[in-house]
């Protein structure tokens, strides 16, 4: 297991972290990084990362590993538009966290296998690749307690990984639904996005800006103009966002995509400490519903008011931010 550190420039560092520095955030540290996992059946995988911490790394500083949805990139967690509100990363280091924000397997400037055979389990596979390199000391430090925060199709992939790597000291899952063991829901909770007017995803092939990529084939996009429809609850989203949406769109594996669609998602058990948080109005999980009706009188999730599916993007991040950190705390995993 090894990575490779690219070389740190203050003027070509991932934009949020640019960001970060004309708001004042001077004492950010970030680097990039590119691990270099062994993947089953994937040649020579790389999974692109940005390390950022707010103090020199050091031996037992608690670690997130930040896993965006699908459609996104890493810059979901460290969005450029206005970081102060909306970038988790910067509110996490100052937090005192060490935060490794990943490109998954298919996506951003990670390896892109064929995305017809690009299923979670190989994206977990690539994750705890990432993980042992931590363990080893790759980035100069042992890391404290390892908590995995995933996003919708990267809470699955968490999911994955802290079900088979011991050692994962929590979990967030955001996005996403959780049903306990023997709960029976009278509606299919992995029934897909709500469709409007048309097919919400489309082939990556017909979107110019993807269609000469060699990799385009077997991955999805979202078609244009649906994002905010999506992702977001109207009037809850500012319309700056809405717009970036579209401009820094990403794709999704057919795999990934096909599995969620159809239900046939296997989603393991993680035995440890978990949160779930949904957006209050999240239609994606939540079927159209309100997602407080929907789980009303259980304790499942943390709902957020103000927020759809995209958490981080919604005028509620700051809430849903620091719900996580006030959750980690009664843990024991604050820094």
């Amino acid at each position: 297991m090894s990575i490779r550190l690219l070389a740190f420039c203050a003027a070509s560092i991932l934009f949020g972290a640019a960001a970060f520095a004309q708001s004042g955030a001077a004492d950010l540290q970030c680097r990039d990084v590119m691990f270099t996992p062994s993947v089953a059946s994937v040649d020579d995988a790389q999974l692109h990362a940005t390390v950022c911490s707010s103090r020199p790394l050091a031996d037992g500083l608690p670690v997130q590993i930040l896993l965006h949805g699908g459609a996104y990139d890493h810059r979901y967690w460290d969005w450029p538009h206005d970081p102060e509100r909306y970038s988790y990363v910067l509110a996490a280091v100052r937090r005192g966290y060490v935060t490794v924000n990943l490109d998954r397997l298919g996506y951003g400037a990670s390896t892109r296998p064929d995305g017809r055979r690009l299923t979670f389990e190989m994206g977990a596979e690539a994750v705890i690749g990432v993980i042992l390199a931590l363990e080893d000391g790759d980035l100069g430090m042992q890391p404290g307690p390892i908590i995995l925060n995933g996003h919708s199709m990267g809470g699955i992939v968490a999911e994955h990984v802290a079900a088979r790597h011991e050692g994962i000291a929590a979990l967030i899952v955001s996005g996403l639904p959780n049903t306990p063991a023997g709960h029976h829901d009278d509606d299919d909770q992995q029934g897909g996005p709500p469709q409007g007017d048309g097919p919400p995803f489309v082939r990556a092939v017909s979107d110019p800006r993807f269609a000469t990529e060699p990799w385009a084939e077997g991955y999805m996009t979202t078609a244009p103009g649906v994002r905010t429809r999506l992702f977001h609850a109207e009037g809850m989203v500012d319309p700056e966002i809405a717009e970036l949406e579209e401009a820094w769109k990403d794709m999704l594996s057919q795999a990934e995509l096909t599995s969620v669609m159809s239900g046939g998602s296997h989603r393991p058990a993680f035995t440890g400490p978990a949160l779930y948080v949904l957006g209050r109005h999240d239609a994606i999980a939540c079927q159209g519903q309100d997602c407080a009706a929907r789980f009303a009188g259980t304790d499942w999730h943390l709902i957020v008011d103000g927020a759809g599916h995209s958490l981080n993007l919604s005028l509620a991040a700051p809430t849903f931010f620091g719900a996580t950190f006030d959750w980690l705390q009664v843990q024991g995993l604050a820094p």
